[in-house]
């Protein structure tokens, strides 16, 4: 399911976005349109995804589901200033986060989600080393940009880039200049 507006899901109001009336099956996509006109806002994505992923009774962003967050029409940087993390109860578990469209999306807090995340295309921003849960696994696609907007070292359990699994080991913009840039490190076990 694509939403294009924020007022095409209850009327851009939170207390409609809830797993009773919103179940995002495994497998199935959840693609958003954020940060251009009418758009959801990342403030509104974070509310979503806090809403969608706790008391999850076999509804709401279930594990395996698949959440798109497309920037293609954002002017600015669209950031997330909450904690994303897996969802909570019967069927839930770890999601995946694909970012999609050209520009960025800034995931803005320490976040303890453990599903897959790929850029496929644009600019994922990071703005902590915890940006990303420890076990989480990141694909970059071919023309897509994975910013690490921090000091120090992030942990990940596997790194994909460019469709070619990569090996264990240290990964910036000086070894990944087409793909990472940012003053951080990953680091893929």
């Amino acid at each position: 399911m694509r939403v294009l507006k924020a007022s095409s899901l209850y009327h851009a109001d939170p207390a409609g976005w809830i797993p009773a009336r919103i179940t995002v099956h495994p497998s199935a996509t959840l693609a958003l349109n954020v940060g251009g006109p009418d758009e959801f806002t990342g403030a509104q994505v974070g509310t979503l995804l806090r809403n969608l992923t706790s008391s999850v009774m076999d509804n709401g962003l279930m594990e395996r589901a698949v959440l798109c967050l497309d920037t293609a029409n954002a002017k600015n940087p669209v950031v997330i200033p909450n904690d994303i993390a897996d969802s909570k109860g019967s069927g839930g578990g770890a999601f995946l986060l694909r970012k999609c469209g050209a520009g960025t999306l800034q995931l803005a807090d320490s976040n303890t989600f453990t599903g897959p995340t790929t850029v496929s295309a644009g600019t994922l921003a990071l703005a902590t080393a915890h940006s990303l849960g420890g076990d989480t696994e990141v694909t970059i696609s071919n023309g897509a940009t994975l910013a690490l907007n921090f000091n120090g070292e992030m942990r990940v359990s596997k790194l994909t880039i460019d469709g070619k699994p990569q090996p264990a080991g240290t990964y910036s913009a000086a070894t990944s200049p087409g793909f990472i840039k940012g003053t951080g490190v990953l680091k893929s076990q």
